[in-house]
């Protein structure tokens, strides 16, 4: 009597085994009967490789040791997808938006406000600076290296269309591709590896030709690659300073003719007048007397 009532728990147990090892495919209505391989993997969990569709965790998450991409991925990025870049070596980050890809390492990007006052394009690839600050970013406007009130907060150049008053983001460090890099834009020559600076004359343009002071040096970035439509510029703002803007110098109100000198109780450097003519003949002739 027991092992009857045991045979017919198997009996059962394998029913149930069987049943559960149909899978249905409710959009399809075909099926198909798991095997003894596919149920050990079922049971076992990871290891698993060989899935024909994505495996969505919803609101749970991954954990490991580490996480290796797939070095020769068939799909393209997207806003929030990570996928590796095998050109440049790394991984490619989609930033919201979907015009922006975030290079991992080798590139930074800001999310800034436009407060321009009009439009801002990628083509133009425009220089910005910080004007102030605008529901907690940045706001920025066109940067110009005519003053040092235009030039000294020069931050990035734009990498997507930015309308007025709305957040986008700008390049800080780093490529900007897909651009006109041949200098026609601005009416010049750009070859491969040009020093790129902020121009003195054109709100938030490049020139290749160094400001001459009064106007502000300030590098903005390389030529990569000089081409008409896949144009390369690897961004990199480099302000110049000021003698007045060293650590050690203090000049307040530089007077015409006047020449910098050692102060060794401010222990700094100060402008003062030269000596007049007379007082620097007669300083002369005592060290000559004197030696």
């Amino acid at each position: 009597m027991a092992n009857k009532k045991i045979n017919q728990l198997d009996a059962r147990v394998g029913a149930a085994l069987t049943d559960l090892m149909l899978i249905g495919d409710p959009t399809t209505g075909t099926s198909y009967k798991l095997t003894a391989t596919d149920l050990k993997t079922l049971l076992n969990g990871v290891p698993y490789t060989g899935a024909t569709t994505n495996v969505d965790l919803g609101e749970y998450g991954i954990s490991g040791g580490y996480f290796q991409a797939d070095l020769t991925p068939t799909l393209t990025g997207g806003v929030g997808r990570m996928i590796w870049n095998d050109t440049d070596g790394t991984m490619n980050l989609g930033l919201k938006g979907g015009n922006v890809t975030l290079k991992i390492g080798q590139n930074q990007y800001a999310r800034v406000v436009n407060g321009t006052g009009g439009a801002v394009t990628a083509a133009n690839y425009q220089v910005v600076k910080v004007t102030g600050a605008q529901g907690q970013r940045l706001q920025i406007n066109l940067a110009q290296a005519n003053n040092d009130a235009n030039s000294t907060d020069t931050l990035g150049m734009i990498s997507e269309n930015i309308a007025d008053n709305q957040p986008g983001f700008i390049c800080t460090s780093g490529l900007i591709e897909g651009i006109n890099t041949t200098g026609a834009l601005q009416g010049e020559t750009w070859i491969d590896g040009n020093i790129l600076y902020l121009s003195p004359t054109t709100p938030g343009a490049i020139t290749n030709v160094k400001p001459i002071a009064p106007n502000h040096s300030v590098i903005v970035g390389f030529v990569v690659y000089a081409h008409a439509n896949n144009g390369k510029i690897f961004t990199k703002i480099d302000n110049g300073y000021e003698v007045g803007e060293l650590h050690d110098c203090y000049l307040p109100s530089p007077n015409n003719g006047d020449t910098i000198v050692w102060n060794s109780t401010t222990l700094r450097y100060e402008n003062q007048p030269l000596p007049t003519s007379a007082s620097f003949a007669s300083t002369l002739f005592n060290y000559y007397n004197f030696i």
